[in-house]
């Protein structure tokens, strides 16, 4: 079962602002900030994964047009299922975006997690 399926695609590559959720996390870490802007394309989804994952970031609904969303907007998060662990970007619709070593080290950092490579938290 998906925390949350895609819903409403394609939607256009929007400039906008992303917050942290998980600021422990090391793949929120990677970002360096709590707020920052970013220009990339975000899905909505057909359910919020809120209620059954750890959300890492969202972006500002308002900078969005046409979402169905709401104002809680998740764009990636973690979750455990079973003994397995499962990491979700939104991120990286385009070859901007893998150009930015923050964003490199969101993925490289989220995939560790899932793959228990890393600790999630500093001192873990």
């Amino acid at each position: 079962h998906a925390s949350a399926d895609h819903a409403g695609m394609p939607r256009p590559i929007v400039p906008a602002t992303l917050s942290i959720g998980q600021r422990r996390h090391a793949a929120s870490r990677a970002w360096r900030v709590r707020r920052f802007p970013f220009t990339d394309e975000y899905y909505d989804f057909d359910r919020n994964p809120r209620a059954t994952a750890r959300v890492l970031l969202t972006v500002a609904a308002t900078d969005l047009v046409d979402t169905t969303m709401g104002s809680d907007h998740p764009i990636a998060w973690i979750r455990r299922v079973g003994r397995g662990r499962v990491f979700y970007t939104n991120l990286g619709h385009q070859r901007e975006t893998w150009a930015d070593p923050r964003f490199r080290a969101h993925l490289l950092a989220g995939i560790r997690w899932a793959a228990r490579r890393a600790p999630a938290r500093r001192g873990r």
